[in-house]
């Protein structure tokens, strides 16, 4: 890093540089970085506090303005199957696989600082850190025609690039989960052996609302940086005018496609919390069938015990008596047939007990002893 320092200065220069959050292995050039661009303390307690929400602008600082934010959103690693299925997995290896967890989050910071004094020539600096290689790849091929008439004359112009991209970033992720909640959708009101998991739907919805955090958290730091580029509009010279309108009304415009994604998130948690809703209800009504199949098992049971319980009652009490064993034959009881009596008798009497007690009289039995007793 410190022989970048030797070499001529650019008109813009765009510097790709690990994560602002120091290690062994890049503290000694992010150190560097900070000190030889004056990055302020609060652009590094930014990251250090992981903060969600975080814009800040800093005016004529040894000739030169600078401004910063720092971006945090969920990461969510969307793979398919051989059948299509979609389904969220966590990337990093050696991590739990939960069901649709993914415990990774997109980290990223920018510091933008240009010459603003009148002995100056145009300069304009940022530092991307921990950049996506979509945004990499947008930076370098801006055109070299628009660096004179568009980014010397307005740097913000760079951060409307820089949102622009997260917006497509963050709507590609949001588009992904889509395609997970409809499996989900699907297995919930279709195939009963496939539904989902409760700790699947919790994954899902916690994702949803981390999302939904990071696009207002995204939409505060627009309008806050908005809000600070239109106090720059007041004492702008006319020959830089049109520039700085054009990066207004980009910011304005990204700003409304994080409201977008931001309506689209709403919508799918209110849809996600419906699903868990469902799901839950229908868990209940199979666990109810499965308790009135068993139900309807232990009335059988009952039933069957009920009818043989006066036979085994008579039987004990007239035990071994209606049969003799002699050596030669087995004589029955001439009084075998009271058993019998007895036992149909006290059956059919416990099946009409049981029958007024759990239906109540029969109708017609009823209103024939209503009938005789207003006789």
């Amino acid at each position: 890093m410190p022989e970048l320092g030797k070499l001529p200065v650019p008109v813009l220069r765009i510097i790709f540089s690990p994560l602002d959050l120091p290690s062994s292995a890049t503290a000694q050039g992010l150190l560097w970085l900070f000190d030889h661009y004056a990055a302020p303390s609060a652009f590094l307690a930014g990251r250090l506090r992981s903060v969600t929400h975080s814009f800040g602008a800093l005016n004529s600082i040894n000739g030169y303005n600078c401004s910063w934010f720092h971006y945090l959103c969920k990461n969510i690693t969307v793979i398919h199957d051989a059948h299509g299925t979609a389904r969220i997995s966590d990337p990093r290896p050696g991590a739990p696989q939960m069901q649709h967890g993914d415990s990774t989050w997109i980290r990223s910071g920018y510091f933008l600082r240009w010459a603003v004094g009148p002995n100056c020539g145009p300069e304009v600096t940022l530092l991307c850190f921990e950049a996506s290689k979509s945004l990499k790849e947008r930076l370098k091929h801006i055109s070299p025609s628009s660096i004179p008439t568009n980014v010397v004359r307005d740097p913000y112009s760079l951060f409307a690039i820089i949102f622009e991209e997260l917006s497509l970033q963050m709507d590609n992720t949001v588009w992904d989960v889509m395609d997970v909640f409809r499996q989900i959708e699907l297995n919930t009101l279709t195939a009963m052996k496939d539904r989902e998991s409760f700790t699947g739907l919790h994954n899902v919805s916690k994702h949803i609302l981390f999302l939904q955090e990071s696009a207002e958290a995204t939409m505060l730091t627009l309008k806050r940086l908005s809000w600070h580029h239109q106090q720059m509009l007041e004492n702008i010279p006319d020959l830089d005018r049109h520039a700085t309108e054009m990066a207004q009304g980009m910011l304005m415009h990204v700003e409304t496609q994080f409201q977008s994604i931001s309506l689209r998130l709403k919508g799918l948690e209110k849809r996600m919390n419906n699903i868990i809703a469902l799901s839950f209800h229908l868990v209940t009504q199979d666990g109810n069938r499965i308790m009135q199949a068993d139900s309807s098992s232990m009335a059988t049971i009952a039933f069957v015990t009920l009818v043989f319980l006066p036979v085994s009652t008579v039987s004990t009490i007239f035990g071994n008596q209606f049969f003799n064993f002699d050596p030669v034959t087995i004589r029955m009881s001439q009084s075998f047939w009271i058993f019998w009596v007895v036992s149909v008798s006290l059956t059919v009497l416990v099946l009409l007990v049981w029958r007024v007690i759990t239906k109540g009289l029969p109708p017609g039995l009823y209103d024939a002893f209503n009938m005789r007793k207003g006789r």
